[in-house]
């Protein structure tokens, strides 16, 4: 895994759940209909889609995955649970950040 590569993927994402947020589906239109991450009609996207939204060839959604869950603490939970279960993007933001500075400040392995 290149920390690189996950902070900037981190970064990315950060940014859609920034300019929108939901829950129960991975993104969402302007009229509260569920679309593909990718899709230029998204506003708004849960974790997951988010990752999915940023993603590209350089790494796998999966390595940020790993470095989120490790912040998470829960090892029962999946990211899209945590997702759902949080009462405002303000948490999935905490979540993000957690993860930005941990790989800023600290090699996760």
């Amino acid at each position: 895994m290149n920390n690189r590569n996950v902070l900037r993927h981190l970064k990315r994402a950060k940014k859609y759940i920034d300019k929108g947020w939901c829950k129960g589906v991975l993104a969402r239109d302007e009229y509260d209909f569920p679309v593909h991450p990718t899709d230029i009609d998204a506003v708004s996207w849960c974790a997951v889609g988010a990752l999915d939204a940023s993603e590209d060839a350089s790494l796998s959604t999966e390595d940020v995955k790993l470095v989120l869950h490790k912040c998470m603490k829960m090892p029962t939970i999946t990211l899209g649970m945590f997702n759902d279960a949080c009462k405002s993007k303000k948490d999935v933001l905490k979540l993000f950040d957690k993860a930005i500075n941990k790989l800023q400040k600290y090699d996760v392995k």
